[in-house]
């Protein structure tokens, strides 16, 4: 069974290169997702949603996922450079260390939005409480499990994000 799923890998991708080149095609469109959630992100904030009351949450997700996406795609398009390009080997090792990198970072957004959905309940009571809003009391359910959604895309979204950029580490290593 093992032989038969390392023939089956092999005949997909038959050689590294060729996994890094799928790899960064996949984080390519990941990086243009980013930007899109940035693009809705906007949107929605601008309308009547759950995003009203998230106060600097709201205001700094758009940057986080616009730099983000932004990054992502400047990452896709280096590890495509890299293998394409088989004498460069400097610009292979750069790409490994920005992988690296964005790995690390994006493990650490990851577990901060796991971590930080249990608290959110109570950290939206205590904002309802110094700084209500109009119908505050009536509003903090459905405020509480849209903001929990959100995060819980966020946290999704960026474990995605994890899994691929992993796979780069090792291709391009």
């Amino acid at each position: 069974l093992h032989s038969l799923s390392k023939m089956t890998f092999l005949l997909m991708f038959p050689s590294s290169r060729a996994f890094l080149k799928v790899t960064n095609v996949a984080l390519l469109m990941v990086g243009v997702a980013a930007l899109g959630v940035a693009a809705y992100v906007t949107n929605a904030g601008s309308s009547q949603s759950a995003l009203r009351h998230l106060g600097n949450l709201g205001e700094w997700s758009v940057p986080v996922f616009t730099i983000g996406g932004c990054v992502i795609v400047f990452f896709s398009v280096v590890g495509i450079c890299a293998a394409c390009c088989k004498g460069v080997a400097c610009l292979q090792h750069m790409y490994f260390a920005l992988t690296l990198l964005g790995y690390t970072l994006e493990l650490v957004v990851s577990t901060a939005c796991f971590v930080a959905l249990p608290s959110v309940e109570s950290w939206l009571e205590k904002q309802c409480d110094e700084h209500p809003w109009p119908d505050c009391k009536t509003d903090l359910p459905q405020v509480e499990k849209e903001v929990t959604n959100h995060l819980k895309a966020i946290a999704g979204t960026s474990c995605a994000v994890c899994v691929v950029t992993f796979l780069n580490l090792l291709a391009s290593y």
